[in-house]
Order: structure tokens, then C-alpha cells, then sequence
């Protein structure tokens, strides 16, 4: 299966196609986006796609499409599309409940703090993502979980809530209250 991504100006004008693999291993992506304009054009979670180069998607992706014509992307001049898949059987507990949503908030060393949204309720958090493999020593790892594991036993007006501590092979989750 295949989709393509217009122009609404011009139809031939194709910005990208979305395309599914169809009886992919389980190492595999379930779809790729290539992209087809050569200004501006797609990004895929903020990373801007070279032309014509197969990315892979993966659940909870953020395409935006803005208008290769316009000098500056406006929310009138793109298209946000978020990347959801039933076929993908390989995600997280922390993807299976929620999907990360918008612009990064705010970024360290070794994590970044993004909103996400509950698939079940709909409600927007905060996300302390923890990337695993920046921790040389199991030390330094032991004391991002002793944070979590704190921040968790702390109640107070002035203090961040936090409401659940997930981990999968690559990252970290701390799922947070979102102050805006």
C-alpha cells in the first residue's frame, strides 16, 4: 500500500509517499516516508528529510509537510500528520499507552522532555525521555532511577508530580505533570 502526499495547488505536485511493506520481517519498519520536494519539504520528528532517502517510521512519528513555495512554515502553510500503525507489533508499554505529541520542551545531555498523550484518555503530560545508551556506567544510570524513585515519593504544590516510571530497551520514561 501506498500514499502520496499533494500539493493542494497543484495535484502532479507530490510532496511525499508514505510507503507500507507488506509481509516485512519483524526487524523491519512498517512503512518508510520518502520525501520528493527539494525545498523545505518533510520532516519526520523535526529532522528534516533529505530527497528521495527511504526513513523509516515507527509509531507515533511526526510528519509535517510545509509548503516548499513559502518562505517561512506557518501553521497555514503545513500539515501535521501523526504516523500510527495497528500492524506494528513491537512497542513499548510506554508507546502502547501514550504518543508523544509536538516540539521537543526542553533537552540535557543524556535526555529530552517532550508532552504526550494518553492514548486511553486523551490527557497531555510531560515526558523526561532518558536515552539508555549515553550511560557509560551503571552508577550514573542507578542515579536517574534513584530521581525517578524519589520524585515519585514527593507531594508538593511547588514540586513537578510525577505519574509513571517506564523502561524499554532504548530509553527511560518519566511520565510527568505538564505545567504550561
Amino acid at each position: 500500500m501506498c500514499v502520496s502526499f499533494c500539493d493542494s495547488t497543484v495535484i502532479a505536485d507530490i510532496h511525499c509517499t508514505i510507503e507500507f511493506n507488506s509481509g516485512r520481517s519483524t526487524d523491519d519498519p512498517v512503512a518508510h516516508v520518502i520525501n520528493f520536494c527539494s525545498q523545505r519539504g518533510t520532516t519526520c520528528n523535526h529532522m528534516r528529510l533529505k530527497p528521495r532517502m527511504y526513513f523509516p517510521l515507527r509509531n507515533g512519528d511526526l510528519i509535517v509537510l510545509s509548503d516548499p513555495k513559502g518562505e517561512k512554515s506557518s501553521p497555514a502553510s503545513s500539515v501535521t500528520i501523526m504516523f500510527e500503525s495497528l500492524c506494528d507489533t513491537e512497542l513499548s508499554e510506554f508507546e502502547k499507552s501514550y504518543v508523544i505529541v509536538g516540539d521537543p520542551l526542553g533537552r540535557g545531555a543524556s535526555a529530552e522532555v517532550r508532552r504526550c498523550r494518553d492514548r486511553r484518555t486523551g490527557e497531555v503530560f510531560a515526558v523526561k525521555i532518558v536515552q539508555l545508551k549515553k550511560f557509560t556506567s551503571k552508577k550514573a544510570l542507578e542515579r536517574v532511577k534513584n530521581e525517578a524513585t524519589i520524585l515519585r515519593s514527593l507531594s508538593h504544590k511547588n514540586v513537578v508530580k510525577q505519574y509513571k516510571c517506564m523502561e524499554d530497551s532504548r530509553n527511560l520514561y518519566i511520565v510527568l505533570e505538564l505545567f504550561v
